[in-house]
């Protein structure tokens, strides 16, 4: 479809083919959401809203980058987190698609990627997950295209974080989180962005430690109990616009490795799950002040919070709201907590309406 027809477009195949021309990054040097919201809509079976949405954020997006110089199985290990190199990086895993299709593609790649999984304060996992399973549903030539581009955004802006061998006695999850070494304020950056913020981190020994008391033995489980704390700690920690971005992605990133434990094998699920508690932990150690919530808010109903999601237009509040609902089902079938997951989608949206309201388009 024409770019000059984005507002026409109502399924995920239209909408990636008119993005596969626009990198993942936007002209403010923020991460693109148009691929992810994209395929959030579909799933929520809202395509009448999707060319809107796009027609409206148009206007951010630009070229992906070209290439610099080939990679190669020689060198690709010192390329990651070398994001001047995007265009490199999506020649090579676009010839790996070709060479060898999605199912190897993934299969090699995301073994590869997991452990640098705050890439892009979480949008590389992010965008891979939602990526995985707009393919799974419809394995168009487009979504192949998007695996192939969204793995090359997660190896670009690959980022670690800091690990110490413990010898402290282990912890399960709830405790664990419970006793996150908090950054102190005097050390913690104001201004910046999500991964500038996170620099002071790698010199704060406690968090380290603390990191490697928890093992993760069954990955699914693992994940909702990861989200559920998290949608708590979202509730007692999203004070104002900045950190209810911050915390959004502390949920979204766990809830985004759970789309992909489908494509891992056991080893590499256990490996996945333990990072995405890595990066979750960093993000409440860097900008949290409170512990978990314990008495839970009203939440308003599903239905009503996709509406008013869709309706903000915001791209956190339409990822986060459908994120939180699937967290919140699987939760439920593996007989777990879940009402945390509603609390802090109606918050969420409240505060998104609000920032909508305060800085309306144009």
């Amino acid at each position: 479809m024409a770019w000059k027809n984005l507002a026409a477009i109502s399924t995920l195949e239209g909408a990636l083919a008119a993005l596969s021309s626009r990198g993942p990054v936007l002209s403010n040097g923020l991460t693109n959401h148009a691929p992810m919201v994209a395929e959030v809509l579909t799933t929520l079976g809202r395509g009448r809203d999707l060319g809107p949405w796009l027609a409206e954020y148009a206007p951010l997006l630009r070229p992906w980058p070209a290439g610099r110089s080939a990679l190669g199985t020689a060198d690709w290990q010192s390329a990651l987190g070398a994001e001047g190199r995007l265009g490199d990086w999506r020649n090579l895993l676009t010839s790996e698609l070709v060479r060898g299709g999605a199912p190897q593609l993934l299969r090699v790649w995301l073994p590869r990627l997991l452990t640098g999984n705050m890439a892009a304060a979480l949008h590389g996992v992010i965008r891979c997950a939602h990526a995985v399973r707009g393919w799974a549903r419809e394995p168009t030539p487009e979504a192949e295209c998007e695996l192939a581009d969204a793995l090359a955004y997660w190896a670009a802006t690959y980022q670690g974080l800091p690990r110490l061998e413990s010898t402290q006695a282990a912890l399960d999850l709830a405790a664990a989180l419970e006793q996150v070494p908090l950054l102190p304020l005097e050390r913690r950056r104001s201004g910046g962005n999500i991964t500038s913020s996170l620099a002071p981190l790698q010199q704060f020994e406690p968090f380290a430690l603390h990191a490697e008391r928890v093992h993760v033995e069954a990955p699914e489980r693992f994940s909702s109990e990861l989200t559920e704390a998290c949608a708590r700690i979202f509730l007692s920690n999203a004070r104002d616009g900045f950190t209810t971005i911050v915390f959004v992605h502390a949920l979204t990133g766990p809830a985004a490795l759970r789309l992909l434990l489908p494509q891992l094998g056991a080893e590499a699920a256990r490996t996945g799950a333990w990072h995405a508690w890595h990066a979750a932990a960093a993000l409440y150690a860097t900008f949290g002040v409170a512990p978990p919530c314990r008495d839970l808010p009203a939440a308003r109903p599903w239905p009503e919070l996709v509406d008013r999601a869709i309706l903000s237009a915001d791209e956190h509040a339409i990822k986060f709201v459908e994120a939180c609902r699937r967290e919140a089902e699987h939760a439920a079938t593996l007989g777990l907590p879940h009402e945390a997951y509603g609390a802090a989608a109606t918050q969420a949206v409240d505060t998104f309406e609000r920032r909508e309201r305060a800085h309306p388009p144009g």
